[in-house]
This record gives structure tokens, sequence and C-alpha cells, in this order.
């Protein structure tokens, strides 16, 4: 998502675009007609600039940047199943993690959690050492400070 947001004036223009399916301060989707349509075109040999300026869409307003960085998504979803369906709006949030793991799978991750542990008991230990150490020289400075006096 770009850092440039629109304004109030151009999320308005950008609304009355018959490609434009929402658009936001920050945001734009546009239709799956256009989308077919701009990746057709690329394919064709037109550039991103010329495809958007030929949609009606003022380039200064969207930036190159964005147009060149969703006609590269789209030619990228021209290529799944699913096609040009906007996945962002989906239940699924990645790869599930309950997902059971095969025999050698649950080896080395408890291998890997098993030296880990090792390794926080080891520091453990130390910062448990370090702790009596401060706290026994900070009573020989308290025994020698009293028996000065």
């Amino acid at each position: 998502m770009s850092k440039i947001l629109f304004s109030e004036d151009q999320v308005c223009e950008l609304r009355m675009n018959p490609y434009v399916k929402n658009v936001t301060q920050k945001a734009i989707t546009y239709t799956d007609e256009f989308k077919e349509q701009a990746v057709k075109a690329h394919c064709e040999g037109r550039s991103p600039r010329q495809i958007f300026i030929a949609a009606g869409f003022q380039i200064e307003v969207i930036g190159i940047t964005r147009a060149d960085s969703s006609l590269n998504r789209w030619t990228n979803m021209s290529h799944r199943y699913d096609g040009y369906t906007d996945l962002r709006h989906t239940k699924s949030k990645g790869r599930s993690r309950n997902k059971p793991r095969s025999p050698v799978e649950e080896i080395a991750y408890l291998k890997d959690k098993l030296e880990y542990l090792e390794q926080e008991n080891e520091f453990l230990k130390k910062l448990k050492a370090a702790e009596r150490q401060a706290m026994w020289e900070s009573q020989l400075k308290s025994n020698m400070k009293s028996s000065t006096k």
C-alpha cells in the first residue's frame, strides 16, 4: 500500500471513474474488468502509464509506481486459479498453526525446542549467579562501611 494519501477531491474524482470499485484515502480497488483489460493491453506491449491514461485516470494522482505495482500484481493474479479475485477479505490468515506435523517434523521441532530451553536454562543459571554475586558484594561493602565507623 502506498504511503501517499489521496485528498478528498482526488477520492471523489477517482470514485467517478467506471473502473474503480472502491477508493479510500489510502487505496484504490479496481474492477475485475479493468484488471483483465489492463493485463491484456500490457501483454500487447502498452506501458502502465498508457493503460491508466486510456482508462481515464490521471497518472499524477495515481502515481506511476502505484500503476506499475498494480499491473505487476494483476499479471501474477491472472495466472492463478482464482483469477482476479481479491483474497484480502477471506477468513484465511495464512498457514494454520494447528496443522499436524509429520513424525520427522515433530522430532525436528522438539529438538529445536529442547535446545532453546537448554540455552534459556543456562542463561537463567548465569543470571542467578550474577545476582548472588552482586548481592554478596553489596553486603560486603555495607559491612566494611559499618566496621570503619
